[in-house]
């Protein structure tokens, strides 16, 4: 019997051959298994194992659009903070956030966005 991290480790060795391919070998790994609701937890294996290797899957949300400077400084800073080689960003422009950033990636996230600062802020005042 296959495992979830077998399996896994097999699709990571597999996106760089073609990313569609392994997803699709993944997606027909879960249905043939019945472990279809097992999927965001393939999708995080697959994620830990890259980031492993140096390879970092990174969401960015932003209440605007980063310049070239500013992204080049996001991006200094997470590969100095977790030792990846290189990086895949995902920016998400949400006005909600108000400013700041939040920083996910699949083993942490740092969430410095006003929005979240001032929803702290609230919850304090209001459970006083």
């Amino acid at each position: 019997m296959i495992s979830r991290m077998q399996v896994a480790a097999t699709v990571a060795d597999r996106l760089q051959g073609g990313r569609k391919q392994a997803v699709q070998e993944a997606a027909a790994w879960l249905v043939e298994r019945g472990r279809v609701r097992d999927g965001r937890y393939l999708a995080h294996d697959v994620a830990s194992i890259l980031a492993a290797r140096g390879y970092l899957l990174v969401q960015i949300t932003a209440a605007r659009r980063l310049d070239d400077s500013a992204r080049h400084k996001v991006e200094h800073f997470i590969k100095e903070q977790t030792g990846a080689g290189e990086l895949e960003l995902e920016v998400i422009i949400d006005k909600g956030a108000i400013g700041g950033l939040k920083i996910e990636t699949p083993l942490a996230e740092l969430d410095n966005t006003v929005r979240t600062k001032m929803e702290k802020l609230l919850e304090g005042v209001v459970s006083e």
